[in-house]
């Protein structure tokens, strides 16, 4: 084949897919703009950053984070992921979240693609461009943090099912492979997060439904555990995730009913919600830009809305996808009735994509008829959407608000660095965690040993305190 052949192929694949690109530069520029400046680096990602620096000195890893959840461990994936960024950026914790980052960014394709083959192109660009700009998103997408590679998991095992699902042939090597990747990444969410244990269940339905034959459960199950065998030899080892989880059941169970637990639950899911599509925007503005163009589109379209799902005359693909949305979304309720601890917005990670996917759908539905109120409600509320999204994220700098800027941590470490006299931190807010700095100051090259020559401590006059300012902290020497 001639080369002008391939160069004609590749425009006309490039022209035809012209919003997909034009969705992935956005998308790699919102995660990767300002990374180092607005870097979200706390304890935990310095746990995370000493832990992968022992295993490139020391050797393997068998656990990974605790949850926090009844501190029940992990596995270590998220650790060798974060390995040969950590290597390439010499430490920095920037090369992670780098890592973190990109992987976000195939996230949008994904997306995009599972969209486009199941309900629409219309579909795919608004549930990829949603995404690629939701102010939530985007603060997980810029962090190094072993919950936020969950979204690529989800489309990645929502893809594989459809494979599987959708399979013209159920024998052959190939089609077999498929149950062995879905295993694989089945046990790689449950190394990401705790919340990973539902898409079990999300995928023992599916094949259930799929009518699975024996061989395709042996393969899903031996390579799910298969990506488990540190964690298993850690725990032949110890048995501490068994008594830890034990000790959280009780606990759940003891201190608040069932009852409590279901009320408070539906409350704090449907507040996440609407801080997964919005941000910290408030409840008139999540009314008015989701509820009431929601329920314009079934007073507009009711007549093809009953037509699609009363009448049945949805595509099969549709309807899996729509499947897959709502047990999720289903599962994840049913998680938040199950223990009394306070809910974050990551114990929903697993929601991320179906909710946009989910959303790119229902907007979708706006551009299907002639009427020019569907048209014109749907570009509204999407502009408004990725317009207080954007406007939320650069006014809060990516969330670099909520701790120390990592430029401050740096200064510190090498203000520290060059005195030979034990100093101490003071600081003018309770943003500085001991661990991070003192990652920072073992990046820079400084040592911790075991009496901590580096005393890091909070001043009760920091303003008043002399010393080398690095932004809104002071290092002074020790006294």
């Amino acid at each position: 084949m001639k080369l002008s052949t391939h160069f004609s192929q590749a425009k006309a694949y490039v022209i035809d897919n012209k919003w997909l690109f034009a969705i992935l530069v956005i998308a790699a520029f919102l995660r990767l703009f300002s990374l180092e400046n607005w870097l979200h680096f706390s304890g935990d990602e310095a746990r995370d950053l000493f832990t992968v620096r022992s295993i490139l000195e020391d050797g393997i890893q068998l656990v990974g984070p605790p949850t926090s959840l009844g501190n029940i461990f992990l596995g270590p994936f998220f650790y060798y992921f974060s390995l040969p960024f950590y290597f390439l950026a010499s430490g920095s914790p920037v090369g992670p979240a780098i890592g973190v980052a990109l992987l976000d960014v195939v996230t949008v394709v994904l997306m995009y693609v599972f969209s486009k083959r199941h309900f629409s192109k219309n579909a795919a660009i608004i549930a990829s461009l949603l995404y690629a700009t939701a102010f939530t998103v985007l603060v997980h997408a810029r962090w190094a943090w072993n919950p936020n590679i969950m979204p690529f998991l989800v489309v990645a095992l929502f893809l594989t099912l459809s494979s599987i699902f959708f399979s013209k042939t159920r024998q052959g090597w190939r089609y077999s492979t498929r149950f062995v990747l879905l295993g694989i990444i089945v046990g790689l969410s449950l190394q990401s997060h705790a919340q990973g244990i539902w898409l079990v269940i999300l995928v023992s339905l599916v094949l259930l439904w799929n009518r699975t034959k024996i061989l395709g459960w042996i393969l899903t199950v031996a390579a799910l555990l298969s990506t488990h065998i540190p964690l298993i030899v850690y725990e032949a080892k110890t048995g501490g995730n068994k008594e830890a989880l034990r000790t959280w059941i009780a606990e759940t169970r003891t201190r608040i009913p069932l009852f409590e637990r279901v009320k408070t639950g539906v409350v704090d899911f449907v507040e996440i919600i609407k801080e997964i599509v919005l941000g910290n925007a408030s409840w008139t503005v999540f009314l008015l830009l989701i509820v009431l163009p929601l329920i314009v589109l079934l007073i507009v379209y009711r007549e093809r809305i009953k037509t699609i799902f009363i009448e049945k005359r949805m595509s099969e693909k549709t309807l899996f996808a729509l499947v897959l949305i709502s047990i999720t979304g289903l599962l994840t309720l049913i998680s938040f009735f199950l223990f009394a601890e306070k809910k974050y917005v990551h114990y929903t990670i697993i929601l991320f994509v179906p909710v946009f996917i989910g959303l790119g759908y229902g907007f979708s539905l706006f551009f299907r008829s002639r009427k020019k109120i569907g048209s014109v409600c749907g570009v509204v509320v999407i502009a408004a959407l990725i317009g207080i999204n954007i406007a939320t994220f650069y006014t809060s700098e990516g969330f670099s608000g909520k701790q120390v800027p990592f430029e401050e941590l740096r200064c510190v470490a090498h203000t520290v660095l060059e005195k030979d006299e034990e100093v101490s931190v003071a600081i003018q807010s309770e943003l500085l965690g001991m661990q991070e700095l003192s990652y920072v100051v073992v990046w820079q090259g400084g040592t911790i040993h075991s009496k901590e020559p580096y005393q890091f401590g909070v001043a009760d006059a920091a303003r008043d305190s002399e010393g080398v300012q690095c932004g809104s902290l002071i290092v002074v020497e020790k006294k």
